[in-house]
């Protein structure tokens, strides 16, 4: 994974509501997407389908995901000065 500028990362719950609309508009718009998969989550059995299914293929097709560690590492690294792979 790697953060470009204009970046524009997204976690909270529903994601297959609130995240992946935001994730699509931040997409259209010419935003490089980074999506937290570990931050969120469907606060009920009922979304769990939905839930899986915007992390395993929407999300992918949008933008990069991945853990928040991972997403926060690279971020201390760029604000040391060390770019971004």
């Amino acid at each position: 994974m790697t953060l470009r500028r204009s970046s524009s990362s997204a976690s909270a719950s529903a994601p297959a509501i609130g995240v992946e609309s935001t994730a699509r508009h931040a997409h259209e718009n010419g935003f490089n997407v980074t999506l937290a998969v570990d931050a969120m989550t469907d606060m009920t059995d009922m979304s769990l389908d939905a839930h899986v299914n915007s992390v395993t293929r929407i999300f992918p097709r949008l933008g990069e995901t991945g853990p928040t560690e991972e997403i926060l590492a690279l971020l201390d690294g760029t604000r040391a000065g060390v770019p971004a792979a």
